[in-house]
């Protein structure tokens, strides 16, 4: 009994981890129309990784030469997934930004196969056929998508750039994704997570300093509610988030914490609905439903094909 509130506590602590993380879909979007993306970036990472370095004072001189190198290699992916996805952020909704962003839980397994070869299963291929049709309900529209397509743009054309961006992006998490689980193997998470902040704060403040212009006037030009963002997305939706992440998958099983976490997508898709108005059409419930699905099955099926070795002889058992 006191195993099972255990895991009810962590799965709740996991649950709102996703819900954080799909409520800072809607706190982008709406600080993008204050702040430069990449100025954005750097204050939120920057200032994540100065809170990490107070926390972690003490543990700062056990980091070697590989862990640095390793987390300047994560740091590397996060930066360029977070670039693509908050740029996508400004022309695509935050509900199918969210949700867009999922595909790299469809990517990891194939990233796994050609990079370590780690072989794919059928259930990561069924995963794979039905995040396309997922994809393809999410962002194309519903009418003109054809050869023909709107205003003479064919099928290509009737893509939204903030789409394909966002799809960048899952890339790129799904490449750190997979990397990570390689380097934790000998390196210490909570060290590579330091060094990973640092690298996306150095990166988002020297590529601000030569697109955004003057970090000066831009801090001059900030209001209150841009800070509260910044302060949300730094404190809870990076450092929290992470914590509670980490902790809550050391009593959870891997496939209940990976379906909870998956969960963020979802938020998102709410969240922008209650918060931003956006509307949520049938098409947009459907390709959500498939993609969920893929999810599931690449997560839950895909990573655990033992699960239907244990159902059968129950159900051999029920048939006799």
């Amino acid at each position: 009994m006191i195993e099972n509130k255990t895991n009810f506590f962590w799965s709740g602590a996991l649950l709102l981890t996703a819900f954080i993380w799909g409520f800072a879909f809607i706190v982008v979007k709406e600080s993008l129309d204050l702040v430069p993306t990449l100025f954005l970036l750097s204050a939120r990472f920057s200032l994540a990784a100065l809170i990490l370095l107070v926390v972690l004072r003490k543990k700062i001189h056990l980091l070697d030469r590989r862990q640095v190198r390793d987390g300047i290699i994560l740091g590397i992916f996060l930066f360029l997934a977070y670039v693509f996805q908050t740029y996508g952020c400004l022309y695509t909704t935050a509900g199918k930004n969210a949700f867009l962003t999922t595909l790299y839980c469809i990517l990891v397994p194939f990233f796994n196969f050609l990079i370590f070869r780690k072989k794919v299963n059928a259930y990561h291929m069924s995963a794979a056929v039905l995040a396309i049709f997922g994809i393809a309900l999410l962002t194309l529209p519903g009418s003109g998508a054809g050869i023909a397509g709107a205003q003479g743009g064919g099928f290509f054309g009737a893509v939204n750039p903030g789409d394909i961006l966002t799809l960048i992006c899952g890339v790129f998490f799904a490449l750190q994704i997979v990397f990570t689980s390689k380097f934790t193997e000998k390196g210490d998470p909570i060290l590579l997570t330091f060094v990973q902040l640092c690298v996306c704060g150095c990166l988002s403040i020297v590529s601000s300093l030569f697109i955004d212009g003057n970090p000066i006037e831009l801090i001059g030009e900030i209001n209150a509610e841009v800070v509260k963002s910044i302060l949300f997305l730094a404190v809870f939706s990076t450092l929290i988030c992470f914590l509670m992440q980490n902790l809550s998958q050391k009593h959870l099983h891997p496939v209940t914490a990976s379906v909870l976490m998956s969960m963020e997508s979802v938020f998102g898709i709410l969240c922008s609905a209650i918060f931003l108005h956006e509307e949520i059409t049938p098409r947009i419930l459907a390709g959500s439903a498939i993609m969920f699905v893929a999810v599931l099955i690449a997560e839950v099926l895909g990573d655990n094909p033992e699960l239907i070795k244990t159902v059968s002889p129950l159900r051999k058992a029920d048939n006799a």
